[in-house]
């Protein structure tokens, strides 16, 4: 399964058209959204959300948005959607449909599932210690496990802090917004830091975990309310 995410920008600007950079979650099945605040990680990921929608087949997709920074208000009344003081709950609802599937094994009618918990770090940042470890240690475990469950975690947060996601960081494919720190490339990128050139707006890089990153260009989203009509469908 491969899904189209964003512009290749180094194509799109030799005028190659609209060459789109793709992922494969059975090769790397989780994402990290990195960027400062302003530098279009919901954007991103929306879009994102959006794709899985139109390009998963078979039994379709589903998603289970933790929202702790109220930005998919949208998607309010959703069963998928949890809003700020749910957002623990809805990581551990997620978290018994991965073990239920390893339990009872994944079958044709089990929809690709997509865990996008926004804000991830502020979350943990500002969440009393219990709450906190248990959260960073079922999210670990989650980034270690869903790839043969059919599902897959997306954590949105400024800086990829290994405090946050212990050594399961190195198992997430990073999608890095804007001009990241010489910290931030060591986090994001560790192998790839004197490669990096500086970005412009919606622009960034992206990289499969495996390969090395390449430059992308965020496409401007036109119609919103279509777009919020394809990640609706996702948590209804």
């Amino acid at each position: 399964m491969l899904i189209p995410l964003y512009y290749d920008a180094d194509k799109l600007c030799i005028g190659l058209g609209g060459p789109l950079i793709t992922w494969a979650p059975q090769r790397c099945p989780s994402l990290v959204f990195i960027g400062k605040s302003g530098a279009g990680k919901s954007t991103a990921a929306q879009i994102a959300l959006g794709r899985v929608k139109r390009y998963v087949k078979g039994p379709g997709a589903r998603a289970t948005i933790c929202d702790f920074k109220s930005e998919y208000t949208y998607l309010s009344g959703c069963p998928g959607w949890f809003d700020h003081a749910q957002c623990f709950e809805g990581l551990k609802s997620f978290a018994a449909e991965n073990e239920r599937r390893i339990r009872e094994g994944v079958t044709d009618a089990d929809p690709f599932h997509v865990l996008l918990f926004s804000e991830w770090g502020m979350f943990c940042s500002i969440s009393d210690k219990r709450t906190r470890d248990e959260a960073i240690s079922t999210v670990a475990g989650l980034i270690m496990s869903v790839r043969a469950q059919r599902m897959s975690v997306w954590l949105d947060l400024q800086r990829p802090d290994s405090q946050w996601m212990g050594t399961a960081r190195d198992s997430l494919a990073p999608i890095a917004l804007g001009n990241l720190s010489p910290e931030g490339k060591r986090m994001a990128f560790p192998d790839y830091i004197d490669m990096l050139e500086p970005v412009g707006p919606n622009e960034g890089y992206f990289s499969d975990g495996i390969n090395p990153p390449k430059k992308i260009i965020i496409p401007t989203v036109t119609k919103w309310d279509k777009l919020h009509e394809d990640i609706r469908a996702l948590v209804e």
